[in-house]
């Protein structure tokens, strides 16, 4: 089975692709589908929804990515658990709403019925005072001049990016918090 005028796959070069049959349009159509669904699947998740729950999903501003959408639209209900995709230029904000934005479009996803809201905003406002009190016994470590100054580099970059890390989650809670109040 050896053919003697080829050189085995193993040996031969990387195929080179052509540039000629590439569909700009298609990849900004899936580009756009990836977006969508990984907001909604965010959303899911920082708001601990049920992966058996499907979600209602209403989309504002789709103008011209209305046909992109629609053209996938069975994709994106699969793929993100959704039950109901609504899309319109213009639409009213529900309330107790979690909220993400794609390529200039809002996000809603209906919160009511989905997840015991009491029990989550608990639970957010319970995460809030941890990190409230970590972020505040970092800052205060960070501001001794002792530590700083007598601790490793090493050391005192991690604190930093701790504090850095801490903030973007604190800043993410509260977010998720006002969006359920």
């Amino acid at each position: 089975f050896k053919n003697d005028t080829d050189k085995d796959l193993i040996v031969s070069p990387w195929i080179k692709g052509d540039k000629s049959h590439q569909d700009i349009n298609a990849d900004d159509s899936v580009d756009l589908l990836k977006q969508i669904v990984t907001a909604v699947r965010t959303i899911r998740s920082s708001m601990n929804v049920p992966q058996d729950k499907k979600a209602n999903v209403l989309i504002r501003g789709v103008g011209e990515n209305r046909s992109k959408i629609e053209a996938f639209e069975n994709i994106i209900i699969a793929l993100g658990r959704i039950d109901k995709l609504t899309l319109a230029d213009e639409i009213e904000k529900p309330s107790q709403t979690a909220t993400a934005v794609v390529q200039k479009m809002e996000l809603f996803v209906p919160l009511k019925g989905l997840i015991d809201l009491d029990q989550e905003m608990e639970r957010l406002s319970k995460r809030m005072n941890e990190l409230s009190g970590h972020l505040e016994n970092t800052e205060k470590k960070l501001a001794n001049k002792n530590f700083v100054d007598r601790a490793p580099d090493n050391v005192v970059k991690y604190e930093n990016q701790k504090l850095q890390d801490m903030t973007a989650e604190f800043n993410l809670v509260k977010a998720n918090l006002d969006m359920l109040q």
